[in-house]
């Protein structure tokens, strides 16, 4: 049995091995908070020196903050921020995927968001859109109505001409924000680049609405787009009323007179056409003007005013004897220009070289026509049939069929046929049977035949 001296010893010891570890304890805590503190105070000093712009200084405070305390996600947040503000945006890159990798606390959603916003938006000045994708992708899966990921994944595809991808993100992430008027704008574009054409003049007129600081160069595209969505619905009076203020500005877009132009010629308003030609198109650059001028030469050899497309031809030559294949088209149509008796042949408005035709036949009326359209005329003699082909071209296998088709409904698909044509009648036309009852007046006898100066008067049959 222990005596009272020995058991309170004992007693003694065990108070004191308890009072030491409580000390010890005391001391490793204490420790254990000057380090975090000091920590803590690091990385507070290295956001302070990122705040006052410091960025080399915070790089080489966080660089060695890592070091000397291992990894941690602000440290390398602070550092991934130097380098974009320095633009580094690879090695900012790298530093945000360490910081998300350091992030593994699964209760961090927030900041595992914005670190990969960050990331997206990084890979997309780098053009590496597949990464970039795939973060924002990631965020959404984390947060499905996430602004930022949706309107950046919309800018992606968008850029990407993947239009359909680029709408649904859009819509998804104007649901969320539908003040936002750059996205109504770029939904708009979306929607006519999907040829909707309608929905897209409805976001144009949305953006108006929210828009209210629109520069000039601005509103110059959003009406050309405007305009683009009349035509592709075939408005085309409404698409020309668009765009026709855009042609006051003394600087006028070459492009813009072209669409304006082409959405008169699809009203058939030629007299505007001729127009809009004689106010605007010289006031282009001399370099603009060619594509405008030969489309419109274009236009006018379509609707058979040959010799107005040939003045057009020579003036791009003036400008640029090189542009497209006007050198040979002049060539082509030289035998116009020396012989300017020709255009009462080669004109829109047929009365004349139809009167004339009557004279030099010594028919009495126009009853004896049997067919006038824009590429012949057909007037019936006795016997046989004169034919006055008035595009400057040979006729071929097309044409030939059209005038026997033409005959064969007047009832006459037996009759002779005078075929007058400058350029007469190519091989294809030859090959065709109906060719046999044609005979052909062209090069120097047509010539000599349409410039008599005073043809025989039409006589009166009573």
């Amino acid at each position: 049995m222990d005596s009272p001296i020995s058991t309170i010893a004992n007693d003694n010891f065990v108070f004191q091995i308890i009072v030491i570890s409580v000390i010890v304890l005391a001391i490793l805590a204490g420790i254990a908070i000057y380090f975090f503190v000091k920590g803590e105070y690091f990385l507070t000093d290295i956001e302070k020196t990122l705040k006052r712009g410091e960025f080399e200084s915070v790089i080489q405070k966080a660089q060695k903050y890592i070091k000397s305390k291992g990894a941690h996600y602000l440290a390398y947040s602070y550092l991934a921020q130097a380098y974009e503000h320095l633009k580094q945006p690879q090695p900012a890159v790298e530093n945000y995927e360490k910081a998300l990798i350091s992030l593994t606390d699964a209760g961090n959603i927030a900041v595992k968001n914005n670190i990969m916003i960050k990331l997206g938006e990084l890979y997309c000045t780098l053009s590496r859109w597949e990464n970039a994708i795939g973060y924002f992708r990631f965020v959404l899966q984390n947060q499905p109505n996430h602004p930022g990921a949706l309107k950046n994944l919309s800018n992606i595809y968008f850029q990407l001409h993947k239009y359909n991808s680029a709408m649904e993100n859009l819509q998804k992430y104007l649901a969320l924000k539908p003040n936002d008027a750059k996205a109504t704008l770029m939904l708009a574009k979306t929607y006519n680049y999907m040829n909707q054409f309608q929905k897209s003049i409805d976001m144009l007129s949305t953006y108006y609405q929210f828009e209210q600081a629109i520069s000039p160069d601005e509103n110059t595209q959003n009406m050309t787009l405007l305009a683009d969505n009349y035509i592709g619905l075939g408005k085309y009076k409404e698409a020309a009323a668009t765009l026709k203020p855009l042609l006051s500005d003394r600087k006028i877009n070459h492009k813009t007179l072209l669409k304006y132009i082409t959405c008169l010629i699809r009203m058939n308003d030629l007299q505007k056409v001729h127009e809009a030609t004689e106010e605007y198109v010289f006031r282009l650059p001399p370099h603009e003007r060619c594509p405008v001028l030969y489309e419109l030469a274009n236009v006018y050899y379509s609707v058979g005013d040959y010799y107005r497309a040939l003045d057009l031809w020579k003036s791009i030559n003036a400008i640029n004897p090189k542009y497209l294949d006007v050198k040979e088209v002049l060539k082509r149509f030289e035998i116009l220009t020396q012989n300017p008796q020709l255009s009462k042949v080669y004109h829109p408005d047929d009365h004349p070289i139809v009167q004339y035709f009557l004279q030099k036949l010594k028919l009495y009326s126009e009853d004896k026509i049997l067919d006038r359209n824009r590429d012949f005329i057909i007037f019936k003699e006795n016997s046989f049939c004169s034919v006055l082909y008035r595009v400057p071209a040979p006729v071929n296998k097309l044409i030939i069929n059209e005038i026997e088709d033409s005959l064969k409904r007047a009832g006459y698909p037996s009759i002779a046929v005078d075929l007058y044509s400058l350029f007469g009648v190519d091989d294809s036309g030859k090959k065709q049977l109906f060719y046999q009852k044609v005979k052909e007046i062209n090069g120097s006898e047509f010539l000599a035949y349409v410039s008599d100066p005073n043809p025989m008067p039409i006589l009166d049959p009573a």
